[in-house]
């Protein structure tokens, strides 16, 4: 997303963001901090170049509401000259970089790929977080219920573990595994008085 009042330069930021590196899309260019707002609470965002002097809604105010409202967007922040309110600005609230307009082209594509890297580590940290709330999820299902124990002792495959995010599927498996574990326990193995093995149901 790039928030910039003034349409030439709104152009060539949004030109040099997608040539200077081709995993980059722009996906909306915005002209002023109140309308970004309300893009950002209907659209997810990964990047954002935000210019700090914009008319309505404040750059400042723009950072200061992705930080309070603790959206998943990295803010670059852009301004045409060096200020230190807008510098401590940037820092406070968690900006990934303060870029001089014009943008220099090098200096971009390096902030480009560091951000990019940033994105991965992040998917990644989420990726495996959410392999660990579905383990612990496991986990609990052993401690609570027989058909959990059985489950827990003999998992299933991955791709199944997987739809256990999806409720219906979730109650459905639990529900077969409960008839699994009744079966189980209902097939009883008794010695005869003379030494010979007896298969009885219960």
């Amino acid at each position: 997303l790039v928030v910039e009042n003034e349409p030439p330069i709104q152009r060539s930021i949004c030109q040099k963001i997608e040539e200077s590196n081709e995993n980059y899309i722009v996906v909306a260019a915005i002209d002023n901090g109140k309308d970004a707002i309300q893009y950002l609470k209907e659209y997810p965002v990964d990047v954002m170049f935000v210019d700090m002097n914009l008319p309505i809604v404040s750059g400042k105010e723009l950072l200061k509401f992705c930080y309070s409202e603790k959206l998943p967007v990295l803010p670059v922040v852009l301004s045409g000259y060096t200020d230190f309110e807008y510098v401590k600005c940037a820092v406070a609230n968690h900006a990934v970089d303060y870029l001089l307009k014009p943008l220099n082209s090098q200096e971009l594509k390096l902030i480009l790929q560091k951000i990019e890297i940033r994105i991965r580590e992040q998917q990644q940290e989420e990726k495996d977080s959410h392999g660990d709330e579905i383990e612990d999820a496991h986990r609990l299902i052993a401690l609570h219920s027989p058909a959990g124990a059985l489950f827990f002792l003999f998992p299933l495959p991955a791709f199944i573990m997987n739809a256990f995010e999806i409720g219906i599927v979730n109650v459905i498996l639990r529900a077969l595994l409960y008839v699994l574990f009744r079966l189980l326990i209902g097939v009883r193995i008794a010695l005869c008085h003379d030494g010979g093995m007896l298969l009885q149901d219960f």
